[in-house]
């Protein structure tokens, strides 16, 4: 009978995930606006991972660093200014290695970046897509032991299919800027040949 329920219990929870992950996976792919899918991600993440500080850095292959796109809790100067190395804190370290890192009580850790002096914990872990970095998904807690592997094992889940849809939305941005500015390109034109038609009119 115990063994009945614990069966259940896991089919309950295998359910639920996979119906989480339906979930994210319709989100991220009917969104193809960065900021509102980051938002989205935050508020997704948070349902099942509680956290105080929460960050998605991308990575800027031409620096080689990560750069704050979006953040819950970190001070406005942070928020705004913080670029990290591939080599420097925990989030450099998921990103160098391209694996996750949880770390239980950031005072015993050398690699941690004081976001704030009341954190305990931390959970870097890489977004990934097709092998290529992506950037970093992080969350920073108050309490120690605040993250746990099952937790590690949801956000890199998460990750996988975070670091495809962030892509297309960067893509998106990309084209949908090359359009404007060549429509801005053929209006110019089309007021260019206007003047050329008028100036050949004025000199006849």
């Amino acid at each position: 009978m115990a063994e009945a329920r614990k069966t259940a219990v896991r089919f309950r929870e295998r359910a639920e995930l996979l119906d989480f992950l339906l979930e994210v996976s319709t989100m991220t792919a009917e969104t193809l606006d960065l900021d509102r899918l980051l938002t989205n991600i935050a508020e997704i993440i948070k349902d099942v991972i509680p956290y105080e500080l929460f960050a998605i850095l991308l990575y800027n292959e031409r620096s080689r660093s990560l750069r704050m796109r979006y953040s819950i809790g970190h001070r406005d100067e942070v928020a705004k200014n913080l670029t990290i190395r591939l080599d420097e804190g925990i989030t450099g370290s998921a990103a160098a290695t391209r694996q996750p890192v949880l770390v239980r009580d950031v005072r015993s850790d050398p690699r941690y970046l004081n976001a704030l002096d009341a954190v305990r914990a931390e959970l870097a872990v890489p977004m990934l897509n097709r092998g290529k970095l992506v950037g970093v998904i992080d969350l920073q807690s108050t309490r120690l032991n605040a993250f746990t592997e099952n937790d590690r094992a949801l956000l890199t889940l998460l990750a996988s299919r975070v670091g495809v849809a962030i892509d297309n939305a960067r893509l998106y941005r990309r084209v949908e800027r090359q359009n404007r500015t060549l429509r801005v390109l053929a209006h110019l034109s089309q007021e260019f040949s206007s003047i050329l038609e008028i100036d050949e009119l004025l000199t006849k």
